[in-house]
C-alpha cells in the first residue's frame, strides 16, 4: 500500500476513532484516539496525531478497533486509556 493509500485509509474514519497505538510492533499497546486526520509527512511518511502522544505517529503503527483485553501482555499498564 503506497503511502497516500495508507493515508486514504485512516481518513475514512472520523478524528476521535477509538485505536490502539503501537509503539513497537505488538508491544506496549495503548487505548487513544486520533486528534487528526492522516496527513504526508515532510519525510514523505504517512503520520497522523494521537491523543497521549506527543508528536505524530506512523499510521502504520495504529490499529482501528483493536478488541486488545487488559489482560494481554501487549496492554501498558502505566498508560492513560482513553477507552475500553
Amino acid at each position: 500500500m503506497t503511502s497516500e493509500q495508507q493515508v486514504a485509509a485512516m481518513n475514512s474514519n472520523p478524528i476521535g476513532t477509538e485505536v490502539v497505538y503501537w509503539p513497537t510492533l505488538h508491544r506496549a499497546g495503548k487505548r487513544t484516539r486520533t486528534r487528526s486526520k492522516a496527513f504526508i509527512s515532510s519525510s514523505g511518511t504517512p503520520v497522523v496525531f494521537v491523543d497521549g502522544m506527543s508528536g505524530y505517529v506512523h499510521v502504520g503503527h495504529v490499529e482501528i478497533g483493536s478488541l486488545m483485553p487488559t489482560d494481554s501482555p501487549c496492554f501498558d499498564a502505566s498508560f492513560q486509556h482513553l477507552w475500553g
